[in-house]
């Protein structure tokens, strides 16, 4: 499902932005 894709690649960008700003 189009959503269900979209939530997980807004999870995983949230994710690589929470990593980057905190190194």
């Amino acid at each position: 499902d189009l959503r269900l894709v979209r939530d997980k690649f807004t999870h995983v960008s949230r994710g690589f932005a929470f990593v980057h700003f905190h190194t």
